[in-house]
């Protein structure tokens, strides 16, 4: 695996985690107040895991290829 197949599967992880926290702010004013709360914690984990995959692929963007 090189470089440019690492930055390519981290953009597509990334918009695709992107789409869904988008998918579940549009849709959440359907959920009860317990779902609403669960929603709450998803989105929140999707928030943190998608500023870490940005990080990660800031740091591979720096790498120059071997």
């Amino acid at each position: 695996m090189n470089r440019q197949t690492v930055l390519d599967n981290l953009t597509r992880t990334i918009q695709g985690k992107e789409q869904y926290l988008k998918s579940i702010k549009e849709n959440s004013l359907d959920a009860s107040i317990l779902g609403f709360m669960a929603l709450g914690g998803i989105v929140q984990m999707l928030e943190i895991n998608i500023d870490e995959l940005n990080r990660i692929k800031q740091d591979v963007e720096c790498i120059t290829e071997l």
